[in-house]
């Protein structure tokens, strides 16, 4: 009866997910998300009364299964699914802590590529200089505070595409369908993998504010600002771009900051030495060696 139950929620993850990771429906269910998870545990349930009591009973016993929400339907759990792969696939217990591993403890690989959006939105805190919780973008103070980050979203997505840095993107890529949420909103909050691809640097501090942690001990070191030119310029990086991001960077700062930060007393990022460090730290990306 448990591969029966195990054999329905396989296909249900197939239907609704398309695919199953490593064969295995239970590293499958892991990755997803709690709501996406239930979907496919209700749906792949199985109707108790054609049980027999004894097999329902001690499925339930060994922790193998439980009742779904509609309290007529039993579903496997976590170490019923486990159960079932490791006497019909053989996996071992290695398997799994290895996989718990990569997803949940590894995080200081290598870092893979930033993407298209990724780059976007990291040109849009580094050139409105977001660069502490002071200067953040704050998600949660009002709509039109987040229409003047759109604009800035914009104007950075603009002068990547022109610069084939990123292909264009349609603005459902960018901002997600229309909904109850803010654009701007949805675009930056769906950023999970940013701070381990930007050493940290790019901190998502809880409540909607993020920025890049830049500013440290009443220092701005230059080399973390290099470092986030190369990942987003990566290959075409050189003199004449670096005029032009430096270029933009200033606009966007000088224009936007009064309308993005509500404390502009606070926002200590909008001088001229600031100017002169992100120079500087243009220089360093294109000339020096790369690390």
């Amino acid at each position: 009866m448990m591969v029966t139950i195990y054999d329905k929620t396989k296909a249900e993850c197939l239907r609704q997910k398309k695919h199953v990771i490593g064969d295995s429906v239970f590293f499958t269910l892991i990755k997803l998300k709690s709501n996406a998870r239930y979907r496919i545990l209700t749906e792949s349930g199985v109707q108790a009364s054609i049980i027999p009591i004894d097999v329902v009973n001690g499925l339930l016993e060994k922790g193998f299964a439980r009742y779904t929400d509609e309290g007529t339907h039993i579903t496997l759990t976590g170490r019923g699914l486990w159960n079932v792969e490791k006497n019909t696939q053989k996996k071992e217990l290695e398997q799994l802590v290895g996989f718990l591993d990569e997803e949940f403890f590894n995080l200081f690989s290598e870092a893979k590529s930033l993407t298209a959006k990724e780059k976007i939105i990291l040109l849009t805190l580094l050139a409105a200089r977001a660069f502490s919780p002071e200067s953040a973008v704050h998600l949660k103070k009002s709509d039109r505070i987040n229409n003047e980050w759109g604009k800035i979203i914009d104007a950075a997505s603009a002068f990547l595409e022109e610069r084939k840095v990123v292909k264009k993107m349609l603005s459902e890529e960018l901002y997600g369908k229309a909904g109850n949420e803010h654009p701007v909103s949805s675009c930056i909050r769906h950023t999970d993998m940013l701070p381990k691809k930007t050493r940290g640097i790019f901190t998502a501090q809880g409540k909607q504010v993020y920025f890049l942690n830049i500013y440290r001990d009443g220092k701005t070191d230059p080399v973390d600002i290099s470092f986030l030119l190369e990942i987003i310029f990566g290959d075409k990086l050189d003199a004449a771009l670096m005029n032009q991001i430096y270029d933009f960077c200033c606009k966007i700062s000088s224009e936007k900051s009064i309308y993005v930060f509500e404390n502009i007393d606070k926002h200590i990022f909008a001088n001229h030495d600031y100017g002169e460090i992100i120079k500087e730290a243009l220089r360093d990306a294109v000339f020096k060696p790369k690390r």
